[in-house]
């Protein structure tokens, strides 16, 4: 995946923020709460706002995606009500429909397929409700880098070029997490995520609203 350099800065920052009582052996974090280093990872359903682009001053497109599929895997450290952690998500949706206007004259592709692959890395923090259930609610936020590519696309019988661009992408994350055992929790979240200034090929996209739910588990060690 190409990484955007000012995404990679952003991550590296709050890595060195956490990594310090990892490599120090901490255990416990300052209110008692057990804390240490995890490992995640879930599947789960994503679903993406209709995409608009310009092609030109007088053209644009609008995109109309199938749910689709996605995949997550992450490790961070938990500090006790505070969690950092680096994640990898894959997003993986078909084209549903395809509409050209052209000068204000609106047309309706009569086919239109293709696949459109999100991936991410990037860096999430949470906070977690702790208290004396084993349900435990949790908010987070996170700064990442997004590869779009779109491939396989047919449009009225003729193939559109494949086509990538890498951007910054944001994300605000509601969870719940239930402890099946002392080392691991089982876990369910909804995630938005915003991608803005993507280009393919000649099309400019304003922004890519996406979102999701995912279903996992968190295990620490």
């Amino acid at each position: 995946m190409k990484l955007n350099l000012r995404t990679l800065a952003s991550i590296g920052i709050t890595l060195s923020a956490f990594s310090c009582p990892v490599f120090a052996g901490e255990e416990r974090s300052l209110d008692g709460e057990k804390s240490g280093i995890y490992f995640s990872g879930g599947v789960g359903m994503t679903s993406v706002d209709d995409i608009k682009a310009t092609i030109s001053s007088t053209t644009t497109n609008k995109t109309e995606l199938d749910k689709g599929f996605l995949y997550s895997a992450g490790f961070g450290y938990d500090f006790g009500d505070f969690r950092a952690e680096i994640n990898y998500r894959k997003d993986s949706l078909d084209t549903d429909k395809y509409r050209v206007t052209n000068s204000g004259k609106t047309e309706i592709a009569a086919s239109a397929k293709g696949d459109l692959d999100v991936s991410t890395i990037g860096v999430n923090i949470f906070y977690d409700f702790n208290n004396n259930s084993q349900f435990t609610p949790y908010v987070g936020a996170g700064i990442g880098s997004t590869e779009i590519k779109s491939k396989n696309t047919v449009v009225n019988g003729v193939s559109i070029a494949n086509a990538d661009d890498s951007k910054t992408s944001y994300n605000l994350k509601l969870g719940i997490s239930y402890e099946v055992a002392k080392s691991s929790e089982l876990f369910i979240e909804g995630t938005y995520q915003s991608i803005s200034d993507v280009k393919l090929n000649v099309a400019k996209i304003d922004d890519i609203k996406a979102y999701s739910v995912l279903a996992g588990l968190r295990f620490s060690l």
